[in-house]
C-alpha cells in the first residue's frame, strides 16, 4: 500500500529487475583456451519493493509485491556485462523501468508515474583460480573454483510524478527526483560442480555515508548457472538489495529495499 499524506492517497511504485550471472570457465592451471571471456546477459528480477520517500507533499510509503508492480509496468529494460582479461574482471549491470497508474481518490483522479534506473560497475582481480579438487584436472573443461575481489560504485536515480484532479480545489502536482552514488567493495565466488554447471554468490557493501550516498548499502545474490552450449547459458537465483539513507529534514532513516527471485539468459562471445 502506498500513501501520501495531505491530498494524495496512492502513488504507484516501480518495477525493478536486475540480475548478474557467473558461468564462464576461467584461467589458471591448466591454462584456459584464451586469456579473455566476455558475456552479455538479459534477466528478470521478480522483486518486491519496500521504500519510503520524503516529498514536498508529505511522506510516500511504498510496500508492493512483484505482481502488483508488474500490473503497472509501462517500460522496462535490463542488461548486464561480465568480462575477464587474464586475472582482471569487470562487471556492469543496469536497469531502467517506468510504471504508471490511475486511481480514484476522494471524488477525484490521481495519475502517477514512477521511474527507477541504476548502473552498477565493479572492477576486480581474480585471487583464486583452480581446478575443483573433486574433478580430474586433465579433463577438458574441468570444473573450477574462482574467487574475485571487486570495488566500484552503484548510481541510483528515482523519480515520482503525480497529477491530482479534484472538484472545487486546485490541481495538486508532484514531480520530484532523487539520485545518489554509493561506493562499493565486494567479492564473488563461483564453484564448478560439473563442466556445464556451477553455483556462485556475489555480494557487496558500501555507502559509508560518503557524499549524498547511503549510510549503509549491501547486496547479496546466490545463483545456479547452467551452460549447456558454448554460446548460451541460463541462470536462476535470488537477489536482495538494501540502502539506508537519512532524511535531511528530520534525521530519520529512509530505507530502500528490493528482494526477489532472478532468472536470466547469457550470450558468450
Amino acid at each position: 500500500m502506498v500513501r501520501i499524506h495531505l491530498a494524495l492517497r496512492r502513488i504507484p511504485s516501480y518495477a525493478a529487475f536486475a540480475m548478474l550471472a557467473l558461468a564462464a570457465p576461467a584461467g589458471g592451471e591448466p591454462a584456459p583456451p584464451r586469456d579473455w571471456n566476455l558475456a552479455l546477459f538479459g534477466y528478470l528480477w521478480m522483486a518486491g519493493l519496500e521504500a519510503d520517500f520524503e516529498t514536498e507533499l508529505g511522506d510516500v510509503d511504498v510496500d508492493e509485491s512483484f505482481s502488483d508492480i508488474l500490473q503497472d509496468l509501462e517500460l522496462g529494460g535490463m542488461a548486464a556485462l561480465d568480462a575477464r582479461y587474464r586475472r582482471f574482471v569487470l562487471f556492469v549491470d543496469g536497469i531502467y523501468t517506468q510504471v504508471g497508474d490511475e486511481s480514484s481518490v476522494a471524488q477525484g483522479r490521481v495519475d502517477g508515474d514512477a521511474t527507477i534506473a541504476y548502473v552498477d560497475a565493479k572492477l576486480g582481480f581474480r585471487l583464486l583460480d583452480t581446478t575443483a579438487p573433486w574433478t580430474d584436472a586433465a579433463q577438458p573443461e574441468a570444473p573450477r573454483i574462482v574467487f574475485d575481489l571487486m570495488a566500484g560504485a552503484r548510481y541510483w536515480y528515482a523519480r515520482l510524478e503525480a497529477d491530482g484532479r479534484f472538484p472545487n480545489v486546485p490541481d495538486r502536482q508532484l514531480d520530484e527526483s532523487r539520485d545518489w552514488v554509493d561506493p562499493l567493495v565486494g567479492a564473488r565466488l563461483a564453484v564448478g560442480l560439473l563442466p556445464t554447471l556451477n553455483v556462485s554468490v556475489i555480494g557487496d557493501v558500501g555507502g559509508f555515508d560518503i557524499g549524498n550516498g547511503s549510510e549503509l548499502t549491501w547486496m547479496v545474490m546466490p545463483t545456479l548457472n547452467w551452460r549447456p552450449w558454448k554460446r548460451w547459458s541460463f541462470h536462476a537465483g535470488y537477489k536482495h538489495v538494501k540502502a539506508e539513507r537519512e532524511r535531511p529534514a528530520t534525521n530519520r532513516d529512509r530505507d530502500f529495499e528490493l528482494s526477489g527471485p532472478v532468472l536470466g539468459v547469457g550470450f558468450h562471445f
